[in-house]
């Protein structure tokens, strides 16, 4: 028998000389979840978790659609349309970004992009929910509003010099690409890791508009909330600050957008 076999064994000869070893109760006490899932007919998703001895309430918003959505060619769009959507306004003036206005509203946030989603997270008085659920609502509706191509440049080439100085501080960045692009030809996730500075600078403000328009949708949306207002109240801000994007009364059901079908 081999010594893995042996302590195997040893283990369950042990546990059988022990009495009520094998059906001891865990020392802890079970933890009760009060959640609720919403599915609109947009496709539009909601789940909230009422926690009601936290101080802030949490937003999680996910649009599926990451770096492996990027055309080929287009490497650096997740990340640069997500880093626009802040800048995009209604209005004139700072203040009317939509990064100035969620600080406004008292919330911290923090983005992230993937291979396969956006990802963003904030963290707000419970009393300014309904101002960050219509901020969102904003961004879902027109996510690139008001942008200019003067401020899309803007954008665009702060993030391009961005990577050109991990580039130069990182060359293994180089040998990263390189390697995901030779164990993966031709596969998405080949090119994950592929934003350079060069591929960034080529991008074009339509090409962000197209990617928004293709991509951050209801149907590619899910909304976590977490926090002490109570389920009912939280689904009553997100329809009212979503309403038109629900789907709410369309005779035929939009089923969610799966994930992205992979080649072999």
């Amino acid at each position: 028998m081999s010594r893995l076999g042996c302590l195997l064994l040893l283990s369950l000869l042990t546990l059988s000389v022990i009495p009520g070893c094998a059906t001891r109760r865990p020392p802890f006490k079970p933890v009760a979840f009060n959640s609720a899932l919403e599915v609109y007919p947009s496709g539009l998703r909601l789940l909230v978790q009422h926690t009601p001895q936290a101080p802030r309430a949490t937003v999680y918003v996910s649009y599926a659609a990451g770096t492996v959505s990027e055309p080929p060619g287009k490497e650096g769009l997740a990340i640069l349309v997500s880093r626009l959507t802040f800048v995009a306004h209604r209005g004139a003036g700072p203040a009317s970004r939509l990064d100035s206005q969620v600080l406004a509203a008292g919330a911290t946030y923090d983005a992230h992009v993937g291979p396969e989603d956006t990802g963003y997270t904030f963290s707000v008085p419970p009393d300014r929910l309904a101002r960050l659920m219509a901020l969102q609502a904003q961004r879902l509706r027109d996510p690139l509003e008001g942008l200019t191509e003067a401020e899309f440049t803007s954008v665009r080439d702060a993030f391009a010099a961005q990577l050109q100085s991990w580039q130069d501080r990182y060359p293994v960045l180089e040998e990263l690409r390189l390697l995901h692009a030779s164990l993966l030809p031709g596969h998405p996730y080949g090119r994950m890791s592929g934003a350079t500075a060069a591929s960034v600078r080529a991008l074009t403000l339509e090409d962000a508009r197209s990617f928004a328009r293709t991509h951050l949708t209801p149907a590619h949306t899910v909304l976590v909330v977490s926090g002490p207002l109570p389920p009912q109240e939280v689904k009553f801000e997100v329809a009212r600050a979503f309403a038109g994007m629900t789907g709410a009364g369309v005779a035929t059901r939009v089923e969610p957008v799966s994930a992205p079908v992979l080649p072999a």
